[in-house]
């Protein structure tokens, strides 16, 4: 190493290939005489360049082990060391969730995912797609004659999109169910792996979980968990039970994605032994064995009826009515706890339309919980709703 590569408090300083080259060129004319030919397609040229490349890729790798020490530098494996020192671990890509009516002709038991957590493949009852996705049944399920609706997962891992009423065939046929279909939109569309970028953001956002309050830093330690997209908490800190039910000195976390265990024990590491509410309830073991039960909630679908009329601008349009509603289904994407309105669902709409049938407007969209009462704006029924929508539940009439 030369003089001019130098770590200091300042930081790391590393020769430029220039400099190198000038340097070994200005030692070989000291030793043989300035009338060496260094031209670059001499031999001593050649070695000069051959001895500076080998020294800048020397340095190189210096300056990557420095870099690799800062988590805004560090990249790949290196970074997901680093960011775990801070408890922050890279989230892995997560997995689509479909609702999906069965009907049943008997009394049939559905195993699900639950008989074997260890199979990345999942094991259990299978269902696809006409493109080919395979989707599995999450929960082991006894159904009774009739139709009922049921949350399956995809089996790849990362971003599998799909479109309402295309999960038709059984993979798997079971004596007793006649027919599958998801005539909802999705619950959840996986993720990819959370790229080096977005892990420093969340890494940079966790360090300030200890400085801010504490509903946030519950919400920083469930956001860290693998496979959430979503969460939502509220804490109750009165004595008595609020109106949404939650109850005295209690907090209320309702989460989309991810593990119900790693859920909980993110919980825990903040809550500790305090209150928890909600309809999930997972028992964590602490070190001394004694038995910690942590309460949360998952969000609960509320199906939102929608209606429009369709006003032709081109007369000689024929509007693709069942794209419109595909496009409305599988990209209506509200909040836990978000309410519904007028103008968020006709841009939507209006979106779909230009897509798929320009020369058309949208008019009057109004909505609904129960396909009769209509209105341009609907409160989320409580904090743990989502709405969500289906191609039934879409009325367009065209003008």
């Amino acid at each position: 190493m030369s003089s001019q590569d130098i770590l200091s408090g300042s930081g790391l300083t590393i020769e430029a290939l220039l400099d190198l080259v000038n340097s070994l060129s200005s030692s070989l004319q000291a030793i043989y005489g300035t009338d060496i030919n260094l031209l670059s397609n001499s031999p001593d040229g050649q070695m000069v360049n051959i001895y500076s490349q080998g020294g800048i890729d020397l340095r190189e790798l210096i300056s990557s082990t420095y870099n690799s020490f800062n988590p805004d530098r560090a990249t790949g494996v290196i970074l997901d060391e680093r960011c775990a020192i801070n408890g922050v671990i890279r989230q892995g890509g997560t997995y689509t969730i479909i609702p999906v009516d069965i009907v049943a002709t008997q009394v049939v038991t559905l195993s699900g995912l639950d008989t074997d957590y260890n199979n990345p493949q999942g094991v259990g009852y299978t269902i696809s797609d006409n493109a080919g996705n395979l989707f599995i049944l999450i929960n082991t399920t006894t159904l009774s004659i009739g139709t009922q609706t049921l949350d399956f997962r995809a089996q790849n891992i990362g971003a599998v999109t799909v479109s309402t009423n295309t999960v038709n065939s059984q993979v798997t046929p079971v004596l007793g169910v006649s027919s599958v279909n998801n005539s909802l939109s999705a619950l959840s569309v996986g993720i990819d792996q959370e790229t080096d970028q977005d892990l420093r953001q969340r890494r940079s956002i966790s360090t300030n979980n200890s400085a801010t309050g504490y509903i946030e830093s519950i919400k920083g330690n469930i956001a860290s968990v693998s496979g959430v997209t979503e969460e939502e908490v509220y804490e109750n800190k009165t004595n008595d039970t609020d109106i949404n039910g939650i109850p005295g000195h209690a907090v209320w976390a309702i989460v989309e994605g991810g593990y119900d265990l790693d859920i909980a024990d993110a919980m825990y590491n903040t809550v500790g032994s305090g209150g928890t509410y909600g309809s999930t309830t997972i028992n964590i073991v602490t070190n001394e064995g004694q038995s910690i039960p942590i309460s949360f909630s998952r969000p609960v679908p509320v199906i939102l009826y929608i209606k429009f009329n369709l006003k032709k601008i081109v007369p000689s349009l024929i509007p693709n009515i069942t794209g419109i509603e595909n496009y409305i289904t599988d990209n209506l994407n509200f909040g836990i706890g978000q309410y519904a309105d007028q103008a968020t669902l006709t841009a939507l709409a209006t979106t779909a339309v230009q897509t798929l049938s320009p020369g058309a407007l949208v008019l009057d969209l109004q909505i609904s919980l129960d396909g009769s009462t209509w209105t341009d704006y609907i409160e989320a029924p409580t904090l743990a709703s989502q709405f969500i929508t289906g191609n039934s539940y879409i009325n367009i009439t065209e003008e």
